[in-house]
């Protein structure tokens, strides 16, 4: 296969300060997201963006160390004012990826509250078509998130397709009244993701509560196709051990020359190849392509 060529620093591990490691695991995968560490790296922050001028810094830190390992302390000192999960117990991955992202794009926003270039960069667009099960009348709505949720099939693809393919039910206590017929009655709900952006995070539903993980096997697609665009995995969180004893480590593809990536757990970095089948991956994160990608 051939891929764009990146130029890279080198990757380096990130230390883990007390039960960390759902915050490393998510800063390997953003630190492979070149333009979103670019607007980092070009952008100048106020005293009010408080939580973009903390990752920026981080950032220059982390390319400019020429350590084995960057050891977070600073930046977690400056965050957890905003984002209160860095107590010492072990946290959800996704939880800290959410609210980071969330923080930063409203720091970020202009005064007409549009959303700005980086949260650009994370956008997926979503119609969703209600249908009255009393007249059939149906109605489209559209949202936008920044991570897709979905259900764990087989594969990355069956996952989307299921997504996209099965109709949810809501019953008419959810008090849903119909503009056509003017009755409260149950609904069928059909999703589908019409745009995506620069990068497609995915958010597989590990965790079905405090207690109880989802361990079944997933095939990491690296190639996919949604909303139009075609896309290639460049970052996986996974999971190992039940929600309140295990532990986060990730992959990182930091150059596309080859399918090599970096197997990141913590202070330890060693390349490797993704981790494409196992009960592991927990956030993937895919980027755009442009470039036309042969097999050979």
């Amino acid at each position: 296969m051939f891929f764009r060529s990146k130029t890279v620093s080198q990757v380096k591990g990130l230390a883990n300060v007390g039960n960390t490691c759902f915050f490393n695991s998510v800063m390997q995968c953003l630190l492979s997201l070149e333009k979103f560490t670019n607007f980092f790296e070009k952008e100048t922050f106020t005293d009010k963006q408080l939580i973009s001028r903390a990752l920026q810094n981080f950032i220059l830190f982390y390319k400019k160390s020429t350590c084995s390992y960057v050891d977070p302390t600073t930046f977690i000192r400056d965050i957890k004012h905003k984002i209160r999960l860095f107590d010492g117990s072990q946290q959800d991955a996704h939880a800290y990826l959410e609210l980071l992202l969330s923080l930063v794009f409203t720091e970020n926003q202009g005064q007409d509250k549009k959303p700005s270039s980086i949260e650009k960069l994370f956008s997926v667009e979503h119609k969703h078509t209600i249908t009255c099960k009393s007249c059939l009348h149906k109605e489209e709505r559209k949202s936008i998130s920044a991570i897709q949720w979905l259900f764990i099939k087989n594969s990355v693809k069956e996952s989307i397709d299921s997504y996209e393919g099965i109709e949810d039910f809501v019953d008419d206590s959810a008090q849903w009244k119909c503009s056509d017929c003017n009755k409260k009655v149950s609904t069928g709900i059909k999703h589908k993701i019409t745009k995506c952006s620069e990068y497609l995070i995915l958010h597989l539903n590990r965790f079905l509560d405090v207690k109880n993980k989802n361990t079944a096997n997933i095939y990491v697609d690296e190639k996919i196709s949604v909303g139009g665009n075609n896309y290639r995995i460049v970052g996986i969180v996974s999971h190992t051990g039940s929600l309140n004893y295990g532990h986060y480590y990730s992959y990182a593809a930091r150059t596309f020359e080859t399918r090599e990536a970096y197997k990141c757990n913590d202070k330890t970095v060693t390349k490797s190849r993704f981790e494409m089948s196992s009960d592991g991956p927990y956030i993937l994160f895919y980027e755009k392509q442009r470039e036309t990608m042969c097999d050979i």
